[in-house]
């Protein structure tokens, strides 16, 4: 037996140890009585059912274990999971505000044509019918904002994607990151049948939030806003209220949950608060402060009912990111593709070109670069928490 390079510990109090298993995601707890310490040697020493335990966690494994080869295959089966098709939308890289910290270029005119929304249909179709083993279809919208051009380029291709997955037997999804401020009834009520879903900001109460986000100098939008959230939830549609927060709006949250408290348990169900650092105005030396007051807010939430979340505890190898599955993709506009919704998409390299017939030509060069660069530093192969970051992002 050997000790598995992927394992952590700590001193949890006078008597005992806290031992971590990363590659098993497992935790072993250790009085100092059965062990010496927390190092190497010790570990190897235990014998009997504590044996048995740091086995089972993946804290010792065999001595011919390949524990990265074993990473690699846990990777691989995760992330090329057939079972879910994910593709994002962009209708329009355009935008009707212009918040200081956007990363986009927005590109006045920008949207998607009827030739590139059929391709996006053709490309669902054929994805579906070469996949048996996909059921569930996820359509995301990004931008740019989204709502733009709802009736002219998203509308429609909800209805033919919803066509193709009935015709399959594939359950199908329908969710839009966007701003929320032209959220109206009807649209609404279209999606609602779609099983569809919202994300959409808040930069702190509304005195804050008016001051970033406006459709243009003098109009506030965040009255709009709110009242699209509550219609929303009231239509039984998931809406995640992103409240993106910075050193002058953190004190002013709490009001955002004051504002909604007063929705019913049952319009509950649908919301969820999800606290997110705006990362353009962290500084070292203010985080301390700031994480306590997040932890406040969470507390606020929970005693009034409200879902909530902050900075996810991620395990980027059993639950990694969209955009590290073989079945993702990101359609521009203008048909290019990407594998990823953080990016400048004026400026970043397209990995792909979306052909009319719904099959797409690869930058094979990045993409080759791309679905091969997981693990791939010697000091992330050896690294305790590798089974947990895989090596960072794609």
């Amino acid at each position: 037996m050997k000790v598995s390079k992927y394992i952590s510990s700590i001193r949890i109090s006078g008597d005992m140890w806290l031992f971590y298993g990363a590659l098993n995601d497992a935790f072993v707890c250790v009085s100092t009585s059965s062990l010496k310490s927390n190092d190497k040697e010790s570990v190897l020493d235990v014998s009997g059912r504590l044996r048995d335990d740091f086995i089972k966690a993946g804290i010792l494994v065999d001595s011919n274990y390949d524990e990265i080869s074993e990473l690699g295959k846990i990777i691989k089966q995760v992330d090329e999971d057939d079972a879910l098709l994910q593709l994002t939308v962009n209708p329009t890289i355009n935008c009707n505000f212009k918040c200081w910290y956007c990363y986009e270029d927005h590109v006045t005119g920008s949207k998607m044509e009827e030739n590139t929304r059929k391709a996006v249909v053709l490309y669902v179709q054929n994805y579906l019918r070469n996949h048996d083993t996909a059921k569930k279809f996820a359509l995301s919208f990004f931008g740019g904002e989204p709502l733009l051009y709802f009736d002219n380029v998203v509308k429609p291709l909800v209805k033919e994607c919803s066509v193709v997955c009935s015709a399959l037997g594939v359950d199908m999804s329908v969710h839009f990151t966007t701003n929320g401020y032209l959220l109206t009834e009807n649209i609404i009520g279209f999606l609602k049948n779609y099983n569809c879903s919202f994300q959409i900001t808040l930069d702190g109460a509304k005195d804050c939030h008016d001051r970033v986000r406006f459709p243009k100098a003098g109009i506030g939008s965040y009255d709009k806003i709110l009242s699209n959230i509550e219609l929303s939830v009231a239509n039984e549609c998931l809406a995640i209220v992103r409240i993106n927060y910075t050193t002058e709006n953190i004190c002013s949250l709490g009001r955002i949950i004051d504002d909604l408290k007063f929705l019913s348990d049952e319009e509950k169900k649908y919301l969820r608060v999800d606290f997110q650092r705006v990362w353009q105005d962290m500084s070292p030396e203010r985080e301390g402060n700031i994480a306590d007051l997040i932890s406040e807010y969470l507390l606020q939430c929970v005693n009034n009912g409200i879902n909530a979340t902050s900075h996810y505890a991620l395990d980027m190898v059993r639950s990694s990111c969209y955009g590290d599955k073989k079945n993702y993709l990101l359609v521009n506009f203008n048909g290019d593709l990407y594998k990823c919704t953080a990016r400048n998409f004026a400026k970043t390299p397209a990995i792909g070109k979306l052909r009319l017939d719904g099959t797409a030509a690869w930058n094979e060069d990045i993409r080759k670069i791309r679905d091969n660069i997981k693990l791939t530093k010697e000091v992330c192969r050896e690294c305790k928490i590798a089974p947990l970051c895989a090596g960072g992002c794609r």
